[in-house]
């Protein structure tokens, strides 16, 4: 948190070098602003919650182990704790977001354990559904 009372300088000036539209710097109690003077008032639309969820759960090294894993059986919390040599809770949790993803179905359940198989269709749909975010040209707001 900031005391303003603390502040020695404030310094606000224009930069062709900036990359957003306002960049923020400070040293000590000096404090530095510069606004872009290329920036456009074009501000691409924000992705939606279901889309940063997909990306989210694409966004871990244990994660993406998992779907490789997948790709080849079904598998069990327990089972996948196994091969990956991680506590099945961690597993567990992986599993809950693939599932709120749609990357992962449900495919059998035997007494406390249930199996998980890769929905591959889902996860294309959701590769074309980032791609189509990020490459979309007219995802501008002010257009």
């Amino acid at each position: 948190q900031i005391n303003i009372n603390e502040i020695n300088n404030i310094i606000v000036m224009p930069s062709i070098f900036a990359s957003r539209n306002l960049t923020f710097w400070h040293s000590g109690n000096d404090y530095l602003f510069y606004i872009s003077v290329n920036s456009s008032n074009k501000q691409p639309i924000e992705p939606s919650d279901m889309l940063l969820l997909k990306t989210m759960a694409l966004n871990d090294r244990t994660r993406l182990k998992m779907l490789k894993i997948l790709s080849s059986a079904n598998y069990s919390t327990g089972n996948m704790a196994e091969i990956l040599n991680v506590n099945s809770s961690t597993i567990s949790r992986h599993f809950k977001l693939f599932k709120d993803a749609g990357y992962v179905d449900i495919s059998a359940q035997e007494g406390n354990s249930i199996y998980y198989s890769l929905n591959e269709n889902e996860l294309k749909n959701s590769f074309n559904m980032i791609f189509d975010y990020i490459l979309n040209k007219g995802g501008y707001q002010n257009d």
